[in-house]
């Protein structure tokens, strides 16, 4: 079974794979709302500005109306690795960096936390340890709120809150009540991970540009876990410094729209794509 992670230097815990499984879907659905509201997915007045939006594969644009609906949405529920286009800029993001964009900008700070953990879990987002009793306290909130009716669609969802604790759900893993009792004690960073991905420490982080490769793997086989850790943490620290900032998880940046390959075309949400389309000279 797959889990998520929350680890520290010295500590770990983790949840179900289950919850990110079903934070995954939380995501697409949300997404899925804003684009009905802005991007007439059925075509009932027309083409769709997203057939000019998004780079779309054969077996999605050869559709009309609400079939084209139904396999955008499909599409959607994917990677998300498919490039989204503004009028004036080609490649500004992908699917999934406007997916996210559009539900941390729009919904409650519990909903864009269990979007975040899911979206970015396999890349090791990471917490400071100067927020780990935010991120307790706004876990503990998430155990309190239920699951957002609008997208509520089966019973479990409409019966169980947006961060689920019965044992049904968590079976041999710590549970989000385990996860805060970590959080709560220590002051160290912690990085997230999804048990599908290699974890942390990486050597993906721990490396150093420039470095003789087959000497950092001769250091990578003998240093200690410790050491591991520490040139991970630089490494992490480093990437979101100069060129990832959306990597670390703060109280500050919950709600910014953070995701996109070119910041300076604004990280846009599906509101923004729709609109910029509609509205082009």
């Amino acid at each position: 079974m797959s889990s998520l992670t929350f680890l520290t230097a010295d500590a770990e815990a983790s949840v179900s794979g289950r919850e990110h499984h079903k934070f995954s879907g939380l995501l697409t659905d949300l997404a899925w709302r804003s684009i009905q509201r802005i991007a007439d997915p059925s075509e009932v007045y027309g083409p769709s500005p997203l057939r000019l939006a998004v780079d779309l594969p054969d077996w999605v644009t050869k559709a009309k109306g609400t079939e084209f609906a139904r396999n955008f949405r499909l599409l959607l529920a994917g990677a998300g690795e498919e490039l989204v286009n503004l009028p004036d800029r080609p490649a500004v993001a992908s699917v999934l960096d406007v997916k996210v964009n559009t539900v941390v900008h729009n919904y409650g700070a519990a909903v864009a936390l269990a979007v975040r953990l899911c979206a970015q879990s396999q890349v090791n987002a990471w917490i400071d340890g100067t927020d780990r009793k935010w991120l307790a306290d706004l876990i503990d909130q998430g155990r309190r709120t239920p699951y957002p009716a609008e997208v509520a669609d089966n019973p479990y969802l409409a019966q169980n809150n947006l961060f689920a604790d019965e044992p049904s759900v968590n079976g041999q893993y710590d549970g989000w009540q385990g996860v805060v009792e970590m959080l709560r004690v220590g002051d160290g960073i912690v990085v997230l991970s999804y048990s599908t991905t290699d974890g942390f420490p990486s050597q993906v982080w721990a490396g150093r540009e420039g470095q003789d490769r087959a000497e950092f793997r001769r250091w990578w086989a003998h240093a200690g876990h410790a050491s591991r850790w520490e040139a991970s943490e630089r490494g992490l620290r480093e990437e979101t410094a100069t060129r990832s900032p959306a990597l670390r998880i703060a109280p500050d940046t919950m709600h910014h729209k953070q995701f996109g390959r070119l910041p300076d075309a604004g990280n846009p949400t599906w509101h923004g794509v729709a609109n910029a389309w509609r509205n082009r000279p």
